[in-house]
């Protein structure tokens, strides 16, 4: 009993002695916190911002307002705008030119002629032939002139419209200003439809008769012409022909209706130049393999009478066998140099001279050019 009285006490005492521990620390407790209560009461309390985090739209929106305020202050300070010159006043010192080809000739044009030479010959025939612009009272003349190779010249003047004007009418005046300038006739083809059968003496009478029975068509609108497949050799009683008119509006007119001939109505159309077809087993033009009639091929290489996957000859450069088979026929002849530069093209050549069209029936004293082959100019 005695041992338990004295255990019960030991802890009372153990107890007793943390009971006075805690009451201390709260002692100290209670210091600190008047302590912190007295620092505190002489200070105002700051309150922190709340965080505003940085993002992609955050940067870019701050970015566009700097951008906006640097363009307002530069827009403030932009110098005033100036209305640039018209083309017009910049090409005020460029003129306007056009070369006239002439053709070849035995003597070239304005031979051992000076720049200043040419320029008044050439003014002076302007001046006799009145060459004005439509509603203008000033005379067309030439500013400048240069030499080119093959007796053509370069002519300057004050406007586009004045270029083309010597132009289309250099047949007038070119030859007024030096003998031995000729220049080519430009033509506008045009067919006429259902045309009869010609005679000889017909024929020689064609451009004639069309001009007299047609009031529109005047002396020298037409130069010459030509049979898209001639009915006597076709055995046909009508056929298509091409006209070289000299006229640019008379044609259009012509491809829009049509010309009467020994009182019958021609149609008329425009001229869209054909291909020529060549057959590529007897190299004839005229037809196509498939409507071939040789009995046997012709090889486009040697000439011999068998295909060309069929030859045995290793020839590289192409020959045209077509030319030389034509020369031996018409020379009678069997030793012709085919190493010859009049036969360096393949009978496939567009440059081959078998392939040509059927010279013009008419006037061709004079040249023509077709309005694909004008000559040049800066309008």
């Amino acid at each position: 009993m005695q041992k338990d009285s004295r255990r019960i006490e030991d802890k009372l005492r153990t107890h007793e002695a943390q009971l006075n521990k805690l009451d201390a620390q709260k002692t100290c407790l209670d210091e600190l916190h008047r302590k912190i209560d007295a620092l505190t009461a002489g200070v105002r309390p700051v309150h922190p911002l709340p965080a505003n985090p940085s993002s992609w739209a955050n940067v870019a929106a701050s970015s566009r307002a700097a951008v906006a305020n640097i363009r307002t202050n530069t827009s403030a300070v932009q110098p005033p705008f100036v209305t640039p010159p018209q083309t017009k006043v910049l090409n005020e010192l460029k003129p306007s030119w056009v070369v006239i080809r002439g053709i070849k000739a035995d003597k070239e044009p304005f031979a051992d002629a000076s720049l200043a030479k040419i320029v008044d010959d050439i003014n002076f025939a302007l001046m006799n032939i009145d060459a004005r612009l439509p509603n203008s009272e000033s005379m067309i003349q030439v500013k400048g002139t240069a030499r080119l190779p093959g007796g053509h010249i370069k002519l300057f003047t004050s406007s586009r419209a004045e270029a083309r004007w010597i132009l289309a009418n250099r047949n007038a005046w070119s030859e007024m200003a030096d003998l031995d300038f000729l220049t080519s006739v430009a033509t506008h083809p045009t067919v006429l439809h259902t045309v009869p059968a010609l005679s000889n003496m017909e024929a020689e009478l064609f451009i004639e008769s069309l001009t007299e029975q047609n009031s529109a068509v005047k002396d020298g609108d037409i130069l010459s012409f030509r049979w898209l497949g001639n009915p006597s050799e076709t055995k046909k009683s009508h056929g298509s022909i091409v006209l070289n008119i000299t006229n640019k509006e008379l044609a259009r007119k012509i491809e829009k209706g049509g010309l009467f001939y020994n009182y019958e109505y021609l149609r008329g159309s425009k001229y869209n130049k054909p291909s020529v077809p060549q057959c590529f087993r007897c190299l004839e033009v005229g037809h196509i393999a498939a409507l071939c009639k040789a009995v046997k091929p012709t090889c486009v290489r040697c000439g011999g009478n068998h295909d060309l996957r069929n030859c045995a000859e290793s020839r590289k450069t192409p020959v045209c066998v077509r030319c030389i088979k034509k020369d031996k026929d018409r020379n009678n002849a069997l030793d012709i140099d085919t190493d010859d530069v009049i036969y360096a093209h393949s009978a496939y050549s567009a440059k081959c001279p078998l392939k040509l069209l059927t010279p013009p029936i008419g006037n061709t004293n004079r040249p023509h050019s077709t309005e694909a082959t004008q000559p040049e100019i800066n309008a």
